[in-house]
């Protein structure tokens, strides 16, 4: 893993040039396979992250669910995420914890073999997730 602190690189702007691009696959749940397969959940809390919330998107392994937990943003996170494909979860109350519970909440009564929680400001690794989970 990397231990550099990493800001995001992409203005708004370029964000959503992204977005639009042709050779941007958007985040798709595995399809189903042997019973072996360990279930993956990331739940990603989120406060007016849109400059960054693609990247971090963008570096996700497949997994079978993505959950981003908007806190009350006041910029566009809840429409980028979604745009990304992830699940958006709206938690008016602020705080870290709050936004991790309301995304364990909207995974409803089957929970994965494993969930995963990533910081939405892109200071975590998300393309390291497969050497975490496995």
């Amino acid at each position: 893993m990397r231990d550099a602190p990493r800001t995001p690189a992409l203005s708004i702007r370029q964000a959503r040039r992204w977005l639009n691009s042709p050779n941007r696959l958007p985040i798709r749940p595995q399809p189903a396979t042997p019973e072996d397969r360990i279930e993956v959940a990331v739940i990603i809390p989120a406060l007016n992250e849109a400059e960054s919330l693609p990247l971090v998107l963008d570096e996700l392994p497949p997994v079978d669910t993505v959950i981003v937990v908007d806190n009350g943003s006041t910029d566009n996170t809840a429409d980028l995420a979604r745009e990304c494909g992830a699940t958006v979860v709206s938690e008016p109350k602020r705080g870290y914890g709050n936004a991790c519970l309301a995304g364990i909440a909207a995974l409803g009564d089957k929970l994965p073999d494993v969930i995963v929680f990533l910081d939405a400001d892109h200071s975590d690794h998300p393309e390291e997730l497969a050497r975490l989970v496995n």
